[in-house]
């Protein structure tokens, strides 16, 4: 079963029935007020997550600079692959970035 959180529950029902219709499985549409509480072992897990992503978006941006300031033989291969891994490594970034948002709105009182 595939549950949809929303603040607008008439608005998102259509759409739950938009989506029910493309999915051979059920969809319940919910309140925010039913989430679940926040766990703080994922929020720990997601901070670790992020240091590492940022570790990962350091080296890939140090790598492209030494092929920018040509200290490294040209490699076109190489530098498209490092663009793409950038790209990846920063979409990562924003889905955990959005992940510990969520786990601080639902933390704080109402």
């Amino acid at each position: 079963m595939l549950r949809l959180y929303t603040s607008s529950p008439a608005t998102l029902h259509l759409a739950g029935l938009g989506i029910t219709g493309q999915l051979a499985q059920r969809v319940q549409v919910l309140p925010l007020s039913a989430l679940p509480t926040p766990q703080p072992a994922r929020a720990a897990s997601l901070r670790l997550e992020k240091a590492a992503l940022q570790q990962i978006e350091r080296t890939i941006r140090w790598t492209l600079s030494q092929y920018a300031e040509h200290r490294r033989l040209p490699d076109a291969a190489h530098e498209d692959a490092l663009r793409s891994d950038l790209d990846v490594t920063l979409w990562q970034l924003q889905k955990v970035e959005v992940g510990l948002q969520a786990l601080a709105v639902s933390a704080s009182p109402a």
